[in-house]
C-alpha cells in the first residue's frame, strides 16, 4: 500500500473559504492538453496558513502547497513525480465519492518518460521536469477518498474524474527528507498533525 487516509484532520471550517478562493481564482497553470489535464494552482500565503498550522512544525515539513484542479470528466494520465516525493491532497469541491486517484504499476521495466510543459495563465509555456510519464503502465488500484489522503508520488498515479463536477484539492508536498513511511509512522503515533 502506498497511500493512508487521515480522516481525524479536521478542516471544515477552512474548506469553504478555499473552495470559495479555488473557484474564483483566475491564474491557472496546466500540465496536459485536452482532457487530459491537470491545472495549478498558486496560493497566497495567508489562504494556506490555517491549514499549515494544523501540523506540528509546518515550516520544517513542507516544500510547497498547491491548488489542483481536474476538470469534470478530465483525467490525468499515469506518471511519477521529478520533483516531490509525498503528498498530502485535502479534497475541497467535487465529486470525490466518484472521482478517484488512480495508482499504477510499471510492467514493461521501461523507465518513465520525461515530457513536461507547464502552460502558463498568459499563453507561454515553460519546459520543466516535473513529471515522469509512465503510458504504458498497467493500473493496479482506484481510490477514492473524502478525507485528506497521503501517498508516495514516486509512484505511478494519475487521476480519473469522470464526472459533472471540477475537482479542487489543496496539495501539499512535503520535503524530500519526510518519506512516505516517516510520514505514516509520525501520523500513526501522534507526531503529525497538531
Amino acid at each position: 500500500m502506498t497511500y493512508f487516509l487521515l480522516p481525524d484532520l479536521n478542516y471544515e471550517n477552512e474548506r469553504i473559504e478555499l473552495e470559495n478562493v479555488m473557484k474564483s481564482y483566475t491564474e491557472w497553470s496546466y500540465y496536459g492538453t485536452g482532457r487530459f489535464k491537470i491545472h495549478i494552482g498558486f496560493p497566497k500565503r495567508e489562504t494556506i496558513i490555517p491549514i499549515a498550522i494544523k501540523f506540528k512544525n509546518p515550516k520544517t515539513l513542507f516544500k510547497k502547497i498547491e491548488f489542483n484542479m481536474v476538470k469534470a470528466n478530465g483525467i490525468v494520465a499515469p506518471h511519477a513525480d521529478h520533483d516531490r516525493f509525498v503528498t498530502m491532497n485535502l479534497p475541497i469541491c467535487g465529486n470525490f465519492k466518484n472521482s478517484t486517484v488512480d495508482f499504477y504499476e510499471n510492467t514493461t521495466n521501461s523507465p518513465p518518460t520525461h515530457t513536461s510543459s507547464l502552460n502558463l495563465p498568459d499563453g507561454t509555456s515553460v519546459e520543466v521536469t516535473t513529471a515522469r510519464s509512465c503510458a504504458s503502465a498497467e493500473l493496479v488500484e482506484l481510490v477514492s477518498y473524502e478525507v485528506p489522503i497521503c501517498f508516495d508520488t514516486q509512484v505511478i498515479h494519475g487521476v480519473t474524474n469522470s464526472t459533472a463536477d471540477d475537482r479542487y484539492i489543496l496539495s501539499l508536498s512535503f520535503k524530500e527528507e519526510f518519506t512516505y513511511q516517516r510520514l505514516k509512522d509520525m501520523y500513526e503515533y501522534g507526531d503529525l498533525l497538531v
